[in-house]
């Protein structure tokens, strides 16, 4: 009968650790929220690629600065540019700016990244997985905003600095568009003329503005 007593016992101590140790996915989604929220700013390395059953898929990489909305994202020649409501692209092969307000551009657009957190849909925790050698929760989200262009989306969320390295947005059309981020760094002292278009960001280019 002791016997019997004592696995019960080990068995309701080893139950307890389990409902302890499991985590609540909105509590980790809000934990990578307040996080993202304290930092001042944050750069890093970026991948961007794009798919689709329709499209090729589309690859780009290279360097991302972001600060309250406003970023600046260095794509190889291709630079984009924004404080939150204007967006530069800077095209030096075609020798031209494009201007138009960021609601409607169609690139990339890393605002996308942390409008996630506003979501007011379900949230799951898939598991942990490993991103580039970091160990993340991985969310999966239902997103019921009608102010989103996607529906749906998977977060990888770092364990030990709550950021997110890697977001995958879905939308109605099953367009799937990923972000990924390598070698973060916040709160650098990112100066707001970062994000502000300057002639020698693309020299001698025409200024087209819609």
């Amino acid at each position: 009968m002791s016997k019997l007593k004592s696995i019960i016992a080990c068995l309701a101590i080893l139950s307890s650790s389990l409902v302890v140790s499991a985590q609540n996915p909105q509590e980790i989604l809000e934990e990578s929220k307040k996080k993202v929220e304290s930092v001042q700013d944050l750069k890093g390395r970026f991948t961007y690629s794009l798919s689709s059953a329709s499209l090729r898929p589309v690859t780009r990489k290279g360097y991302i600065y972001f600060k309250d909305g406003k970023y600046r994202v260095n794509l190889g020649d291709l630079k984009l540019i924004s404080d939150k409501k204007t967006l530069w692209q800077c095209l030096p092969d075609e020798n031209e700016v494009l201007v138009q307000s960021v609601e409607d551009s169609d690139g990339p657009n890393p605002q996308e990244m942390f409008q996630i957190y506003q979501n007011q849909g379900s949230t799951k925790l898939i598991g942990t997985k490993t991103v580039n050698g970091i160990s993340c929760h991985q969310l999966y989200l239902s997103m019921n905003s009608s102010n989103l262009d996607y529906n749906k989306a998977y977060l990888w969320i770092d364990k030990k600095t709550k950021l997110p390295v890697k977001v995958s947005l879905i939308d109605r059309k099953n367009t799937t568009t990923t972000y990924e981020l390598f070698d973060l760094q916040t709160d650098n002292g990112l100066q707001e003329k970062l994000f502000k278009f300057n002639k020698e960001d693309c020299p001698g280019c025409d200024i087209v503005d819609y």
